[in-house]
Parts: structure tokens; sequence; C-alpha cells
């Protein structure tokens, strides 16, 4: 800019002094304030905070970056550099280098700032996704790359387990001959965890029920119940004796099938896993003999009350694997095709 035209826009007469020059300039940053600060009332939003920042929109269209002071007809960016050019100082602007980010999203035509407001408002949208997906890989993962288990045990409920999974499948495999390889999984279920991570074992208590191979389950109470309720054990009422257990003392987790799931393999007039259980034997099948009249080979009628689970909260094997929780409960599952290595597994918690 030259200095024809920097009096032009400052309005000065070629004979101003620096004095003249400079009380000329303080009288325009001063309307420029005050235009700046009305026009800021007057954008106030419904909320009554106001549209401010460098692309904040004034009601006459004009960003506030730059705006000019009010009778000048100048941009006041254009009233600086008047200014500086008369008064003899020279500004150089140094223009920053675009980030590394800003030039890879460029690539695939964003911005940097919109993707940063974008990244603002729905982080934690987009933080639950991730969790969601990371919880699915690690669960199909866990299905996919995991030892040829031939006896599947899962933990569900308020119970911490984590560490002791090495110690109980070397018991088992010592003290269980037909157990060749256990598998040990589980899902932590607590009122106490954040909404993420609760939904998070939600789904995987899910995968455990109705995608996995599972044979027993050891849960609290709660979880007991829920899932007793929808059919997804095996009475114990024939096993419980065989397996020297006193009944009388587990007469609070005898309950009635309210609704069986579709988990179980069974619907309301029996468990059709119960052919299965009788070792192909077609006799044990057939209507009003002992294998098709056995509580403990399959699924109940709804409304019928039977024994689904039992205590092993005392269990030592247990307590010293490292296993805590307020109470355990061991349970069948109702699609478990191996009764026999299932119940040694019982004898083995009930030592």
């Amino acid at each position: 800019m030259n200095k024809k035209e920097a009096r032009r826009i400052l309005g000065v007469s070629e004979n101003a002094s620096k004095t003249e020059i400079e009380r000329k300039y303080a009288i325009l940053l001063k309307k420029h304030r005050q235009g700046m600060y009305q026009e800021r009332q007057e954008g106030l939003d419904p909320a009554g905070e106001a549209n401010e920042g460098p692309d904040a929109v004034l009601p006459d269209g004009e960003n506030i970056a730059g705006h000019g002071a009010p009778g000048t007809g100048y941009d006041f960016d254009l009233i600086t550099e008047a200014y500086n050019t008369l008064m003899g100082y020279e500004v150089k602007v140094r223009e920053e280098a675009p980030s590394k980010l800003a030039t890879f999203l460029k690539k695939f035509g964003l911005d940097e700032k919109k993707t940063d407001n974008f990244l603002h408002y729905y982080k934690y949208h987009i933080l639950v996704g991730i969790l969601v997906i990371i919880t699915a890989v690690i669960t199909i993962s866990s299905f996919v790359n995991r030892p040829n288990y031939d006896f599947n045990v899962a933990f569900l409920g308020r119970i911490y387990y984590y560490d002791s999974v090495d110690t109980l499948q070397n018991r088992i495999k010592e003290d269980i001959p037909i157990i060749e390889e256990p598998g040990i999984d589980g899902s932590y279920l607590a009122n106490d965890a954040t909404g993420e991570q609760q939904y998070a074992m939600e789904m995987k208590a899910m995968t455990l029920l109705y995608a996995g191979d599972i044979d027993i389950f050891i849960l609290d109470r709660p979880t007991y119940e829920r899932y007793a309720k929808m059919g997804a054990f095996m009475s114990l009422d024939e096993i419980a004796p065989r397996l020297g257990v006193d009944v009388s003392e587990h007469q609070d987790l005898i309950l009635a099938v309210e609704k069986v799931d579709e988990l179980t393999g069974s619907d309301d007039e029996g468990s059709p896993a119960q052919g299965k259980q009788n070792d192909g034997n077609p006799a044990a099948d057939a209507p009003g003999s002992a294998g098709a009249d056995n509580a403990g080979t399959g699924g109940s009628q709804s409304g019928e009350k039977h024994l689904y689970g039992i205590y092993v909260t005392g269990s030592s094997e247990l307590r010293e694997a490292g296993v805590i929780a307020d109470d355990l409960i061991a349970a069948i599952f109702a699609r478990c095709q191996q009764q026999d290595k299932a119940e040694e597994f019982l004898r083995f918690l009930l030592k």
C-alpha cells in the first residue's frame, strides 16, 4: 500500500504529523470497538450466548473478524495497514504452514476445523462405537483362535475370575481325567459399571449364551435367577442327590421357568436336547420312558418348579484359584451335551 492510498483510508492530509495520524487511528479504533460491541449485542442467539469467533456472522452478513470502523467504509485491517504504512512500521505477516493433519484431511476433501467440530460434538458416540467394535472383534477372535476345548466353563455376574484362569484350568486337568482341555470364559455383570462397559459385558454374556458351547455356568445370585427363569439351565432334581447335595439347603434356588427362551433350544413341552443326553438310546426317548420323564436330562415345562443350580460359594478349588464373589452358583447349561463331564466338574467344585 502506498502512502497516498493510506492517507485516503485514514482521512488525513498530506502534511499530517505522526501525532495527528496516531490520534486519527485511535479515534477509528475506538469507533471500531464500539461498533463491535454493539453488533455483538444485536447478534445474541436465543440462548443468550454471543455469536462470537472469527467465523461468526453479524446481522449485516459480515464476519466479526476484520470488521471496519463505523462510518469509514473500510475493513479495519486496511485501516491498520494504512496506519502502519504512514508511521513507517513494516509488518510482515508470517503465514503458518498447514499442519500434517490438515494436509492429510485435504486429500479426502475434509476441512480440519469442521472435522475438529464434528469430533468434539460426537466424541462419546464415536467412543461407544469403537468400544462395541473392539468387544465384538475380541469375542469373535476368542472363538476363532482359541484351542480346541473339550469342556467349557463361563462365569457370569459380579464375579472376579480373571487371575484364576490358568490355575483353575490346571487343577481341572489334574483332578478330572475325562476333561483334557478345559476352557474358561465369562462376563463381569454389575450395576455399578459404566454404561459403555455394562453394554459391552451384556453383549458378551449374550454371545456366550446364544453362540457359545458352554457346559457349566458359574453365576452370582441375581444372574442365576435371571437366566434360570428363561429356561437356560438343566434341572438338577435328580443330579443333585447323586452329587451328595442336600437339596433342603438349596430351597431358595428352586424356581419355575417363567418364559422358555430360544437359547435353551426347547419349548414349553420339554427340551429336544433330551435325546442327546441319553447317549442315542431310542428307548430312553420314548413317551412314558424313564428317560423322557427324567427332569435332570433336559429342560422342563414352563411353570414347573425345579432346582437349576447348586451353591459352590464355599468351594476350596475356586477360593484357592482366586475367584472372588459374594455368592457362587453352578448350573448346567440346558444345551450341554456332556452331562458326565458336567457332573464330574460339579463334584470337583463340591469337594
